[in-house]
């Protein structure tokens, strides 16, 4: 995970030590992630360089170890590279980096791919356009983004859901969406800035369209965007709707031409 306002190195330094109960994470077993396919469609990447940014405890890196010549593991939570590099030390191929996104040029290395799962939620707009120019200048032509990114229609497709619920059980269209927006905590979300505020703790979730255009300003051509989706019956505020459309995050596919 990579650091922005109220996102930084000691809040992940926490979360490393019992990760899974803090973040449901894209490639836990179960969800339905386009990232392992997209990768193996790379024919000749047992011949490249591959960096997972915001790397975590690093789930993804066995199967980057047996699919790339060489897999950079980069995070900028000291506290995160140790718990992957000891959850990983055995593979003889990954090497371990303490960075920022913000910074990834300092690194002086370029990338045939890199992998970003959930890692770029920076609230600032600002830090946000120098973290995907970052990414962009870290790969090298011809390169490849593949990428997971919070879902902001997500968020109000489950608040639709919530308030048909409450609907239903009122048959009071007042009473029905002051229920919503107390279960949902309404006030915590910007939805024109698509920023979650938590008490100060703030982390960016994208519209598609927003998304694309970021990609696009930041130089990127052939950007495909799907869907990572998440089964319902997570727990939380999730249950409760096991039949209706599974909840998603955005999917990216991009190359640097």
């Amino acid at each position: 995970m990579l650091g922005g306002e109220k996102i930084n190195s000691t809040q992940w330094d926490y979360y490393a030590e019992d990760y899974h109960n803090h973040i449901i994470s894209p490639l836990q077993k179960g969800i339905d992630n386009p990232i392992y396919n997209e990768i193996k469609k790379i024919s000749n990447r047992k011949e490249l360089v591959v960096a997972d940014i915001g790397t975590g405890r690093g789930d993804i890196l066995p199967f980057l170890s047996e699919n790339f010549k060489e897999v950079y593991a980069i995070d900028f939570s000291p506290k995160m590279i140790r718990v992957a590099e000891e959850r990983n030390h055995h593979l003889k191929n990954t090497h371990f980096k303490c960075a920022d996104i913000r910074e990834l040029t300092k690194l002086e290395k370029k990338f045939d791919v890199i992998i970003t799962v959930n890692s770029i939620m920076l609230p600032s707009p600002a830090e946000l356009l120098t973290a995907f120019e970052q990414i962009y200048t870290s790969i090298k032509t011809s390169g490849y983004l593949l990428g997971v990114f919070p879902s902001m229609e997500t968020i109000l497709y489950f608040f639709t859901l919530v308030y048909e619920r409450e609907l239903a059980k009122y048959n009071d269209e007042k009473k029905a969406l002051t229920m919503t927006k107390r279960i949902v905590e309404k006030k915590k979300y910007d939805f024109i800035s698509g920023i979650f505020n938590d008490e100060g703790e703030k982390q960016k979730f994208y519209y598609k369209f927003e998304l694309f255009q970021r990609l696009t300003d930041a130089g990127f051509d052939e950007i495909n965007i799907t869907k990572v989706l998440y089964p319902w019956g997570t727990g939380g505020d999730f249950s409760g709707f096991d039949d209706k459309q599974m909840m998603w995050d955005w999917f990216v596919s991009a190359r640097k031409l």
